[in-house]
C-alpha cells in the first residue's frame, strides 16, 4: 500500500511539472532580511534590513555574508556592476531637512568602498555601466566612470513626479496609457533593451516598446521584474486598505500570459528578484525569511 501511494505521489508530481513546464527547488537562507537582489549569474544576493537600512552580500555557494554598509537607505535598489565585481548603492544624508543621496561603490574582491557621485537631490535609480554608473537626478543625467566611457546606454526610470523617463541619447517622457495624471511605478528595461515594464497605479502592469506603444497587459500584479525577455516575475497580493494580507510570487509568460506559482501559500511572499541566466528567483517573506527558488523549463 505504501509503495502504491508513493508511486501515485510521484505520478502526480510528474503530471504537475509537465503541465506547468517547471520543476521548483526551494531554499530558505539562514540570514534574515528584506528586498533581495540577485546578480546576473545568480550566485550572489544582496539584502537589507527593514526600511532599507544597511546592505549585506551573501555568497549563495558558500553562505558567507559580507557587510557592505550600515548606512540608512543603503538597501534601496542597489545594483551589481555589469561584470558583477562591484556593487553600487546609495548613502542618504539630510541637510536642513532636505534629503541627499550619494552613490557609492563596493569592490567585492578588495572590500573597499568609494564615492562615485557626490550627494544629489532627487536621485533616481542607479544603472550600471561597464565601468561605472549612470543615474537620473531630476531632469539631469549623471555619469560616474572609472575611465572615459563611450557607452551609449538606454535607461528608463520613474521620476519623482511618477512619469516614465527614457534616456536614449536624450531624455524623453512616455505616457503609454495617456493618463491625465501619470502614476507610473516599478519601471524597468528588458534585458534586450527593447521593452519597458511598468505598473500604472490603479490600472495594472504593462509592457510597452520604447515609443510607448502597449505590447502586453499582465493584469493586477505588483513589484514586477524581468526574469528574461520572455518572462516576468511579480507579486500577486491583496490588502485590507492598511496592510498586505496575502501575497504570492508568480512567473508570467509575456506572450501566453500563463502564470506559475513560485512561492508557497503558507507565507506572505513579496518583492521578487530574478536571474534568468541561473533560472533563480528570490524574495522575502513577511517575517524576513529569504527564499531562493530554482526553476527549470
Amino acid at each position: 500500500m505504501k509503495k502504491s501511494i508513493l508511486s501515485l505521489a510521484i505520478l502526480i508530481h510528474v503530471i504537475f511539472t509537465t503541465n506547468s513546464q517547471t520543476v521548483i527547488k526551494r531554499e530558505t537562507l539562514t540570514q534574515k532580511g528584506f528586498n533581495p537582489v540577485l546578480n546576473t549569474p545568480g550566485d550572489k544576493l544582496l539584502f537589507t534590513a527593514s526600511g532599507f537600512s544597511g546592505l549585506n552580500l551573501v555568497d549563495l555557494s558558500t553562505n558567507q555574508v559580507t557587510e557592505i554598509s550600515k548606512e540608512a537607505g543603503a538597501g534601496y535598489e542597489p545594483q551589481f556592476s555589469t561584470d558583477n565585481a562591484q556593487i553600487f548603492y546609495r548613502k542618504t544624508t539630510f541637510e536642513n531637512n532636505r534629503r541627499f543621496n550619494a552613490v557609492l561603490s563596493f569592490d567585492i574582491k578588495t572590500k573597499r568602498n568609494s564615492e562615485l557621485l557626490a550627494p544629489q537631490r532627487m536621485l533616481n535609480k542607479i544603472y550600471p555601466l561597464t565601468n561605472g554608473v549612470i543615474a537620473f537626478s531630476g531632469k539631469n543625467i549623471l555619469r560616474a566612470t572609472a575611465t572615459k566611457s563611450t557607452d551609449a546606454p538606454i535607461v528608463v526610470s520613474a521620476n519623482d513626479e511618477l512619469r516614465i523617463m527614457l534616456y536614449n541619447g536624450k531624455i524623453s517622457y512616455l505616457n503609454p496609457l495617456n493618463m491625465p495624471e501619470p502614476r507610473y511605478i516599478w519601471v524597468s528595461l528588458s534585458p534586450d533593451s527593447k521593452k519597458i515594464l511598468f505598473t500604472a497605479a490603479g490600472k495594472g502592469t504593462y509592457i510597452c516598446d520604447l515609443n510607448g506603444k502597449i505590447l502586453s497587459s499582465l493584469g493586477s500584479i505588483n513589484a514586477p521584474v524581468w526574469f528574461n525577455n520572455d518572462y516576468v516575475v511579480a507579486m500577486e497580493d491583496k490588502d485590507d486598505g492598511h496592510r498586505i494580507i496575502s501575497s504570492k510570487i508568480v512567473l508570467i509568460s509575456v506572450v501566453k500570459k500563463t502564470k506559475t506559482n513560485i512561492s508557497t501559500t503558507d507565507k506572505i511572499a513579496m518583492y521578487p528578484t530574478a536571474s534568468g541566466k541561473a533560472n533563480r528567483i528570490a524574495y522575502h517573506a513577511e517575517n524576513g525569511e529569504i527564499e531562493v527558488v530554482e526553476v527549470e523549463f
